[in-house]
């Protein structure tokens, strides 16, 4: 209960910085656990379907999602340390690309 209580003061904060610095792109790098759970409380408590999935490692399947809330692009994916870099910054600049 107080790990939730933590996690809900965060997205809390979050959400406010959002708001207020108005962003078109916020990218995640927490993985699905903790970037769902924000994706719920900002999309209050609803998870919406995504705009589209990458598959950016296809030897391990890591892969990114995006999400439009609002008039923010959520992009969510792996942490990108120790895994290929390279393919996961293509995957991102993709996406602002074709987002933009």
């Amino acid at each position: 209960k107080k790990e939730l209580e933590r996690k809900k003061n965060l997205w809390k904060q979050y959400k406010k910085e959002i708001e207020t610095l108005l962003p078109k792109f916020v990218v995640l790098f927490a993985g699905t656990n903790w970037a769902d759970d924000f994706i719920l409380y900002i999309n209050g408590e609803e998870m919406p379907q995504p705009l589209e999935t990458i598959i950016w490692d296809e030897d391990y399947g890591y892969s990114l999602s995006v999400y439009k809330i609002d008039e923010v692009y959520y992009i969510v994916s792996e942490h990108p340390q120790g895994k290929k870099e390279d393919l996961h910054a293509e995957a991102i600049l993709s996406i602002f690309e074709k987002y933009k």
